[in-house]
């Protein structure tokens, strides 16, 4: 999403100079490189312009965006782990979770495959800090998982739960997710350990996002990262030997599932300190006649109730995984937060809140230095994108020069890969290609030097190199609110304070 400062007066250390004129430029075409480039889709430029000042967008895209947009999901508890302090073990917090946290389907199951309103996004940012995945492996060759509930499709893919997580961790560095991963009707766990181990973690380049270990980290150990837990098969991480788990889940009487409940509460917060992460699992099913939604109609009510009476700032009570946990109300409707609110709460608290982060970067200075840093708004981070004859590009798209705002100079890319300044000219050393990636950011790959992309270091060094990871390529343009709009190139995964 394309961020824009919405106030009309420039953001703290931004500097007021009224923009200069677009320049104008020779539209001679230029002999560019024969190269296999992806074009941008509509319905990803429109995504992009989520967020943005209709004003400052031709008349078209503003009518399509007003079409498109939807409301924002309240983020009261996005960053509650942020004044946790960093040598608490996971073992000793109070953390809200979900059972089957992607279970949202299940309209032919008579209500026995559903066990979740919400997506893991808006999970998340009402607090929920342990997710419950299942997977299915389907496909041929290295395979893939799909998310399920038993036999019952969730129409939705592994990959995608990796990318709302992440998201989320890069938005929030300060929190963590604990996450079980497990299969469910593949039946082949060498298959199944072979796609995670080599698809997901090697492949797809998602290994940076986990911590796997074999004890309980503290929290200052796993900030911004996800904690791997699994089991049937075991692929790592934490397994069950690390979990004091109440999973009372098949077939109990409501009050037989409260009963089991209350025990292992009662028995959490008596543990002091603890040396497994307790799990206590509200959810329950008793067909045919007792749904996972008719259990939590019931129980968490009663679970916000008992978390609430047994409050104490130096007790825990470990993880709390619900079924439909927004619904704290036994009549009410859903998107509460009071459960998840009531958990954290259970927690020390002492640690400062740390100051705002700020992405890494791009800037060029008048002296021909081209660096990163975190973001100050200072006019040397200040860029137009600019098309082959010179016009302004409004929305990143296709080939562009990365022009400064306040002059005529722009990235030029040597022969031998090195990134410098030089006048704006009509050159393929000035252009560059955005090519969009599915988790919204860009790579800069350079016209002039096929299979070469602009990188930026968390240290802030900047080059070019062949592209084998993205982290250090992959970029966010985030729009300033000024006259004419210009763009702060940024890290899509890098932050500075």
């Amino acid at each position: 999403m394309i961020e824009v400062n919405m106030s009309g007066t420039p953001a703290e250390g931004e500097s007021s100079i009224t923009p200069e004129p677009i320049l104008s430029q020779d539209s001679a075409e230029l002999s560019l490189p024969s190269l296999e480039l992806p074009a941008l889709e509509e319905d990803l430029l429109l995504s992009l312009m989520d967020g943005v000042d209709a004003s400052l967008l031709p008349e078209s895209a503003a009518g399509e965006l007003a079409s498109t947009a939807e409301p924002l999901t309240p983020t009261a508890n996005s960053d509650w782990m942020a004044t946790v302090p960093d040598g608490v073990s996971l073992a000793n917090m109070s953390i809200p979770g979900t059972h089957e946290s992607c279970a949202r389907v299940g309209d032919w199951s008579f209500g026995f495959g559903k066990c979740q309103d919400t997506s893991i996004t808006w999970q998340l940012d009402a607090g929920v800090r342990f997710l419950d995945i299942r997977c299915r492996s389907v496909g041929s060759g290295p395979g893939v998982f799909r998310i399920h509930h038993g036999d019952i499709d969730q129409e939705m893919m592994f990959g995608d739960v990796l990318m709302e997580c992440a998201e989320f961790l890069r938005e929030h560095n300060q929190e963590t997710i604990l996450m079980r991963v497990s299969e469910t009707k593949s039946n082949d766990a060498t298959v199944f350990k072979r796609i995670f181990e080599e698809y997901y973690l090697t492949k797809m380049g998602w290994r940076y996002l986990f911590h796997i270990g074999t004890s309980i980290p503290t929290l200052g150990q796993v900030r911004g990262k996800i904690v791997l837990m699994t089991r049937d098969p075991y692929m790592g991480g934490l397994d069950s030997g690390h979990f004091d788990t109440q999973d009372k889940w098949n077939s109990p009487s409501m009050s037989e599932k409260i009963t089991a409940i209350d025990d292992h509460l009662n028995r959490a917060v008596a543990t002091t300190p603890k040396s497994k992460i307790f799990l206590n699992y509200t959810s329950a099913t008793n067909p045919p006649g007792t749904t996972p939604s008719d259990f939590a109609r019931g129980l968490n009510p009663y679970v916000l109730a008992r978390v609430q009476s047994i409050y104490n700032p130096a007790k825990t009570v470990g993880v709390i995984a619900a079924d439909f946990i927004d619904r704290t109300a036994f009549m009410g409707g859903g998107g509460s937060y009071d459960l998840a609110s009531a958990i954290i709460k259970m927690n020390d608290h002492s640690r400062p809140k740390p100051p705002p982060r700020k992405r890494v970067s791009l800037y060029m200075k008048t002296n021909g230095q081209v660096g990163g840093r975190p973001y100050t708004g200072d006019r040397d981070e200040h860029f137009y994108l600019c098309g082959v004859g010179g016009g302004l590009v409004i929305i990143p798209s296709g080939f562009v020069r990365i022009r400064s705002r306040y002059d005529y100079r722009s990235l030029d890319v040597s022969p031998g890969g090195t990134v410098t300044v030089q006048q704006m000219a009509n050159t393929a050393s000035q252009l560059f290609f955005l090519v969009p990636r599915g988790d919204g950011s860009f790579g800069i790959q350079c016209i002039s030097t096929p299979g070469r992309f602009l990188y930026m270091h968390q240290s802030g060094s900047v080059g070019t190199r062949p592209e084998t990871e993205f982290q250090d390529t992959s970029w966010k343009f985030s729009m300033q609110a000024e006259t004419i709009p210009g763009f702060a190139i940024q890290s899509w995964y890098y932050w500075g304070n």
